[in-house]
């Protein structure tokens, strides 16, 4: 049940930018059904895993910054910047949410409801 249907199933949901044609899993292959799937949720022939993504796009671990002491200004700017992104972020959501109880996503979310809209996982399809 939510209240942002627009928003990922989950925040580990990662979908491939093409669908793969044959499943990559040889347990899957075997059973000629979808049944390793990321997270118990995603197909691997339409989601890839978090370490796959991150070799697709070349994202590597950082390495730990060495420790320094921060000013109260610096501290104080970073709090700041954070209180921006949070207040941007809240306002993008109300926008939608006033968006969707206009009738503007009545196709693709259902008619507004004030307790939220039931959410379905991806399909997992076996091909």
């Amino acid at each position: 049940l939510t209240t942002t249907p627009w928003q990922l199933f989950t925040s580990r949901e990662r979908k491939r930018p093409l669908t793969l044609r044959h499943c990559p899993s040889a347990k899957c292959q075997r059973a000629k059904a979808c049944i390793d799937a990321h997270d118990q949720l995603y197909c691997q022939r339409s989601h890839e895993s978090v370490t796959e993504r991150r070799t697709r796009l070349g994202i590597t671990q950082p390495t730990p910054a060495p420790k320094e002491q921060w000013t109260l200004d610096q501290v104080t700017a970073r709090r700041e910047q954070s209180d921006l992104m949070l207040a941007e972020a809240q306002a993008k959501e109300r926008d939608l949410t006033r968006r969707w109880k206009a009738g503007e996503f009545v196709e693709l979310y259902g008619k507004f409801k004030r307790d939220g809209v039931w959410k379905q996982p991806p399909p997992k399809t076996f091909a």
